[in-house]
């Protein structure tokens, strides 16, 4: 039951930065921070294994390449900040799991 919770929590963070990128309303740092967060309770959750669920290896999967493609409907200046965002959201993600 807390996989799925989880992937559920997962699937609605990245959504929630997916669909104010897409919308036009900029890197809310805020749900940054909460898909953050989240990706750590999935490091928690799987310290000791050596796989995840296909739910979430997909989610961090597509979540790095769809946040720098919504960057490009941004001035140049602010599609550098949210690249950099998603290059700070990749290194963590690799630091929590491929260590």
């Amino acid at each position: 039951m807390v996989i799925i919770e989880l992937v559920q929590q997962l699937e609605s963070a990245s959504g929630d930065i997916l669909g104010s990128l897409r919308m036009l309303e900029g890197l809310d740092k805020q749900r940054f921070t909460d898909l953050i967060g989240v990706v750590d309770r999935c490091a928690k959750q799987f310290e000791d294994r050596k796989e995840l669920p296909k739910e979430i290896g997909g989610i961090f999967f597509d979540i790095y390449p769809a946040i720098v493609s919504a960057s490009y409907l941004y001035p140049k200046e602010i599609t550098a900040q949210i690249q950099e965002a998603a290059e700070k959201l990749a290194d963590h993600i690799r630091s929590v799991f491929c260590t």
